[in-house]
């Protein structure tokens, strides 16, 4: 992993902090749901928008997903 990569994964680890405070979910949950969202974007090309667009598209995922 490129020292850029390192950085995208280090803001893709503050999202899930960030969501699962504001949502007070489990991490891991939202940890999943992020995960998911982070893999059907790796294939962008342009990278400087992933962790922004992750965190939307989970929040979006998180709001349609019933809670246990």
């Amino acid at each position: 992993m490129t020292t850029d990569g390192v950085e995208e994964r280090q803001q893709i680890d503050m999202v899930i902090d960030r969501i699962a405070a504001s949502r007070e979910l489990p991490r891991e949950r939202v940890a999943g749901v992020v995960d998911k969202a982070y893999r059907e974007l790796e294939q962008n090309r342009i990278r400087d928008f992933v962790p922004l667009l992750v965190e939307r598209r989970a929040l979006r995922d998180l709001d349609r997903t019933p809670i246990d």
